[in-house]
């Protein structure tokens, strides 16, 4: 398997987390969960055969994609097909991060996916051929770099990237009420800023990225402390910490350790 990932310099490092391309991807398992975690995710499809989104539990119900398609910030895991010998180059959006890209309010993506065609008409799917073309990867990197650089228009508000960064840093300290009092604007109009340039509220950004802190606390400690991990994260009790974590998951805390896959936030399903 071919896995390269490139973090972009200025000025798209301001918006984007990161790139990954990768090739010959031979999963273990047919279908992965994705938890939630407050990105927007460009991706494009180097095979033509359909991936299958899963709308229900049980696998029969589901959307397919090909080529390159958007999936918005969700509040809740979704399934994804992982099919074998999968190619794919994928860019991860900050919270906040794929505003300039995009021209729609980010809140009507929220809990989908959906064909590029639909937000960058055959732009992106332009870029896709050339992608297949160029044999070398950190040009592919290259081309996806200009293409967003010449679709950029930056978003410029004090307000919204400092609430931002209060969220991504303190997530279960944050409440709408108190920063909008701060800043000197109203709930409603922070509310709006995030409809239009986020897509999730700031109460269901917050969840998610405190969902995300338990989630990094657990990878980084070989030995877990459930009842440290509820302090550490602000939860009220532990009650509702795994309420929220089974909300995000599917899956009770305990059981996560042994669910988890490869790679953070994907959790390889075997379908019975």
């Amino acid at each position: 398997m071919i896995f390269e990932l490139h973090f972009p310099g200025p000025p798209l490092d301001k918006y984007v987390v990161n790139m990954v391309f990768y090739a010959d991807s031979c999963p273990d398992t047919p279908i992965e969960k994705l938890l939630p975690d407050g990105s927007v995710f460009l991706l494009i499809d180097f095979e033509d055969k359909p991936k299958k989104c899963y709308r229900s539990d049980d696998f029969t119900i589901y959307q397919e994609y090909t080529r390159s398609y958007v999936s918005g910030q969700h509040r809740e895991y979704i399934y994804i097909e992982a099919t074998q010998h999968a190619s794919m180059m994928v860019v991860q959006f900050k919270p906040g991060g794929a505003a300039p890209f995009l021209d729609c309010p980010l809140s009507e993506l929220n809990g989908k996916v959906v064909h590029s065609e639909a937000l960058f008409g055959n732009a992106l799917n332009d870029l896709r051929e050339a992608l297949l073309q160029e044999p070398d990867i950190p040009k592919k990197f290259e081309l996806m770099e200009n293409f967003l650089l010449n679709r950029m228009k930056p978003v410029s508000n004090p307000a919204l990237e400092q609430a931002l960064q209060q969220l991504q840093e303190n997530p279960f300290g944050f409440t709408t009420k108190a920063f909008a009092e701060k800043a000197g604007i109203s709930q409603k109009h922070l509310i709006h800023l995030f409809d239009k340039y986020v897509g999730l509220t700031p109460k269901a950004l917050s969840r998610v990225l405190r969902f995300q802190q338990v989630l990094q606390q657990i990878e980084k400690n070989s030995t877990i402390d459930w009842l440290q991990i509820v302090a550490d994260c602000g939860y009220y009790d532990q009650s509702h910490f795994v309420k929220d974590f089974y909300a995000f998951s599917g899956i009770n805390p305990g059981e996560y350790p042994d669910a988890r896959g490869e790679y953070l936030n994907y959790l390889p399903i075997k379908p019975e």
